[in-house]
């Protein structure tokens, strides 16, 4: 549709609030206008959470303009929001061309692993002609690697500084325990070089640890005075779950659409 324009990747610095217009102005890393909106629906905690101050400095952008507009509401929203803790785990993916053996052979699509203080999960799917091998870590094996972020996610993107060291080290970690794992299984781990990879992503708050009671009985949070929308798995049990995630977006658009047609 011509009316909407994505645009990824590209970092908001700040935000400010116009009380006569009633609408959000964005600003970008370099001080460029990123427009105005009617609107801001925020899908993640990270702009409004002291996560933020620990990965790039400064306050979360968003919760400083927020509780500076006196909606008591809002600041309600943004303590319960500030609660959170999120738990991190690490991704390595790799992709193999297919007819790789030692893929060919894998059991099934999804492992959970037990047991292992570094793997958690295993995916190996095949689409395309190429096998993809995608290592989970556990929560508590990614809390003990916190400064390190991977490269391609939005933290390296924003400007977080990760050290190449322990990138290294985190990948060779988690990629010695697929290989144990695979040999516990009686499977080989595929060799040779990947085609893709080994690439490391770090999802910092991919599991609430700690939702809240809510406050409100609905899985989102619509602010009108502030035009101010939360929605996603951070603000519903279960957490972590796209059906989650779902839920709360659609329901925080119908009753948007609920506003404007009262």
């Amino acid at each position: 549709d011509e009316q909407f324009k994505c645009r990824f990747r590209t970092m908001v610095k700040d935000f400010k609030f116009s009380d006569k217009t009633k609408s959000w102005s964005l600003i970008g890393r370099n001080g460029e206008d990123l427009g105005e909106y009617d609107w801001l629906a925020v899908t993640s905690s990270s702009v409004v959470h002291k996560r933020w101050t620990d990965i790039y400095g400064g306050p979360p952008p968003l919760e400083t303009a927020a509780r500076a507009l006196g909606d008591k509401g809002l600041s309600a929203t943004l303590d319960e929001i500030g609660q959170l803790r999120g738990d991190p785990v690490f991704v390595v993916m790799q992709a193999f061309e297919k007819g790789s053996a030692a893929l060919d052979k894998f059991p099934a699509n999804l492992l959970h692993v037990r047991n292992d203080t570094a793997v958690a999960k295993i995916i190996v799917t095949t689409d395309g002609g190429y096998h993809t091998v995608i290592v989970h870590s556990t929560h508590e094996f990614a809390h003990s690697a916190a400064k390190t972020h991977g490269r391609g996610g939005t933290a390296e993107a924003m400007g977080a500084r990760s050290d190449s060291k322990d990138e290294k080290s985190v990948i060779g970690t988690l990629l010695s325990s697929f290989e144990k794992v695979c040999s516990s299984i009686g499977v080989e781990a595929p060799k040779g070089r990947a085609c893709y990879g080994p690439a490391l992503h770090r999802w910092g708050a991919a599991f609430p640890a700690n939702i809240p009671s809510p406050t409100s009985s609905k899985p989102f949070r619509i602010h009108a005075q502030a035009r101010l929308i939360f929605a996603g798995d951070f603000l519903a049990i279960p957490g972590g779950r796209i059906e989650t995630s779902y839920l709360s977006g659609a329901g925080a658009a119908e009753d948007l659409l609920a506003y404007y047609n009262s």
